[in-house]
């Protein structure tokens, strides 16, 4: 791993900020907006999914990547059943790569009851919903994006879709990265003059992290279209 290149990286993250957190700011009103209202023993438990997750936007919906309009669909029909997988996914005494694995693997089940081919509960949306309930301990995660940026501060291994192995090893260089980020003062003083009302309050830095790999991965033109 290059540490010169992920310091370059940083100041080049820094110097376009206010670029990029015009775009990306909803990640942090998308965890606020869960925190709020998040009840996994609420009366109604498909509404009270389809309010926690109204604010994630990109992360969950986006082109034709279709988890959240799916995940609701199927709490529509099947809200015991979908509460019960939440209570599994969400029980931190058990292994994470299992619980990301028993999740996933009961919506293929329960999919074949519908007439769609995919779920889109790939492991993307997966830890989408880890990091909206413990925004302390996971990282939204793209391996497309993990890919990219491992590559770009020469960091050994290869990412390869659909491996599990891919989250661990993204969580460990996540928890790198934002020592780096947390060094940086400057960059502290502009993350949170950022942050609105409406936005979860990240000390633990773990969405900013996060956001830095987005930034690091995709080309700056790609905020600038907006």
């Amino acid at each position: 791993m290059n540490l010169e290149k992920i310091k370059s990286y940083i100041q080049s993250y820094k110097d376009n900020f206010e670029l990029v957190n015009h775009q990306e700011l909803y990640k942090w009103k998308a965890v606020k907006q869960f925190q709020d209202h998040w009840d996994i023993d609420a009366e109604n438990f498909a509404e009270m999914l389809a309010l926690s997750l109204r604010k994630t936007f990109n992360l969950l919906d986006s082109g034709q990547y279709f988890p959240k309009r799916m995940l609701q669909t199927y709490a529509i029909d099947n809200p015991e059943l979908i509460r019960s997988y939440f209570r599994e996914l969400y029980n931190e005494e058990n292994d994470i790569n299992e619980r990301i694995e028993t999740f996933r693997s009961n919506i293929k089940i329960l999919n074949q009851n519908y007439d769609v081919d995919n779920d889109y509960q790939d492991h993307r949306a997966v830890v989408v919903y880890l990091a909206l309930r413990y925004p302390d301990r996971y990282y939204f995660y793209k391996q497309r994006m993990f890919k990219s940026f491992i590559e770009k501060i020469d960091y050994d291994y290869k990412s390869i879709a659909g491996k599990i192995d891919n989250i661990g090893q993204y969580q460990n260089l996540c928890d790198i990265i934002k020592y780096e980020l947390s060094q940086d003062q400057p960059l502290l003083r502009l993350h949170n003059q950022t942050l609105t009302n409406d936005c979860y309050i990240d000390t633990d830095l773990n969405i900013l992290t996060q956001d830095f790999y987005l930034c690091c991965s995709a080309s700056l033109a790609r905020y600038r279209n907006y």
